[in-house]
């Protein structure tokens, strides 16, 4: 059984290793994906993007109930937007973090719930203005050149700085409950596991800051972070 990691308690290393897995939630390729990805990279912690209240809620299937959906319809909206998604293409979203939970337990290894808690994300949304909310339902594909229909290459980091760049800027505090508060708080999860080389499974669109934090790390601090990045097109091919 794998043991749950959900604080900051564990002991900074000088040299870590982190594998980075961005993924998109709805893809039904997702489990395999982190299947080769752990064959890759070897880790000695599994690091998932969710905490403890949404871990329970996707291992149970549970879905927001009415109280939460007159509290956060925004919040309401997306979880239902992700579910019809997946329910077009045939997959299920957050089976790429239930399979590195599944692989943890079997490989007996450390899980890291490395996430904001839910209810601190639904806390920030809340003090965003109406119409950030608003900016964050519009479409923004065709104003950035996400191509929706390659579900598979918005993975890359780099597809999605468009889009991230414009709901910065159209939504800064949304942004910030959303993105960027998580990138730190994950990172400073995984630095703090304990853990020398981890598998750290998040949505692509947390990567780029991620990225942009080890690399901001590594130039004002003694530790070293080395990272490898790895995209979905390396994965899906034979080894």
């Amino acid at each position: 059984m794998a043991n749950f990691v959900v604080n900051n308690t564990g002991s900074m290393v000088k040299f870590m290793e982190i594998y980075l897995l961005p993924s998109v939630h709805i893809l039904s390729s997702n489990p395999a994906h982190v299947r080769r990805a752990f064959e890759i990279a070897r880790p000695d912690c599994i690091a998932v993007e969710l905490c403890m209240s949404r871990f329970m809620s996707i291992n149970s299937n549970k879905k927001p109930g009415l109280g939460q959906m007159l509290a956060n319809p925004l919040l309401t909206a997306l979880f239902f937007l992700q579910q019809s998604l997946g329910a077009v293409i045939g997959a299920k979203p957050g089976a790429e973090m239930m399979e590195g939970a599944k692989i943890a337990r079997e490989a007996g290894m450390p899980l890291l719930l490395a996430d904001v808690p839910i209810e601190a994300t639904i806390n920030n949304i809340s003090k965003s203005p109406l119409r950030e909310k608003i900016a964050l339902l519009l479409p923004q594909s065709t104003k950035t050149g996400v191509d929706l229909s390659q579900l598979e290459s918005l993975a890359n980091p780099d597809a999605l700085t468009g889009a991230l760049e414009a709901f910065e800027k159209s939504a800064p505090i949304l942004y910030s409950a959303l993105i960027s508060s998580r990138d730190s708080h994950m990172l400073g999860s995984v630095m703090a596991s304990g853990g020398r080389r981890v598998l750290l499974i998040v949505g692509a669109g947390h990567a780029p800051g991620i990225i942009r934090l080890i690399n901001s790390a590594n130039s004002n601090s003694s530790r070293q972070i080395t990272y490898k990045i790895l995209e979905y097109a390396a994965l899906s091919s034979k080894p």
